[in-house]
């Protein structure tokens, strides 16, 4: 090979290793651009969703009796004839914000039934609402959406939770039972949710 072909092979091998570490380098850069700009794009995210979720208002809530005795409703045989009971919830908003509630017998972060299998049936509603007016929490065997209401800030709101036998035939109830009721108060701008637990007799 004579001088002059030896410098072209020489100048194609210095140009293509400079290519290829331009190459590497260039890789590196975009595959590192890539990891810190996705990083960058997920934590934005993260602080989006956190931001989105606002902090619970500060609610007290107090139940004047957690027990429903329905013993004189349910008969030995299973039948029921009507009977309605209500347990007075007075909530006081501690806060200065208005809170924006919904009173449900079902868990709205978990899904979990509020009443037990035994009382899931078409002759048992469950509501919430006041002297003149109620909402059904379940009914006609099947949950609601709930009752939905506003605490203004600094102020202290009172309803009752009832429950009601309708007349049913003999072997739809079980009668000598203690039953645990689950009702939640929950808060959908904080997804938060507070729990009342009461009793029911047969």
């Amino acid at each position: 090979m004579g001088q002059t072909g030896k410098m072209l092979l020489v100048a194609l091998v210095v140009a293509a290793l400079a290519v290829s570490a331009t190459w590497l380098y260039m890789n590196g850069y975009i595959t590192t651009s890539y990891q810190q700009g996705y990083q960058a794009g997920y934590t934005a995210g993260q602080a989006a969703t956190t931001a989105a979720v606002a902090t619970p208002v500060s609610l007290t809530i107090t139940q004047a009796a957690t027990s429903f005795n329905h013993s004189s409703n349910v008969s030995a045989d299973g039948s029921a004839k009507a009977g309605d009971l209500s347990l007075l919830v007075t909530i006081t908003n501690n806060d200065n914000e208005s809170a924006n509630v919904v009173i449900t017998a079902q868990n709205p972060k978990t899904g979990t039934d509020g009443i037990p299998s035994a009382l899931e049936k078409a002759y048992f509603n469950v509501y919430a609402g006041s002297m003149s007016l109620r909402k059904y929490l379940y009914v006609d065997g099947s949950y609601t959406d709930g009752a939905a209401m506003v605490i203004d800030g600094n102020s202290v709101v009172s309803f009752y939770i009832g429950t009601e036998f309708e007349t049913a035939p003999a072997g739809t109830f079980s009668d000598n039972q203690t039953y645990t009721l689950h009702i939640y108060v929950y808060q959908p701008n904080a997804n938060y949710v507070q729990e009342l637990t009461y009793t029911l007799l047969t």
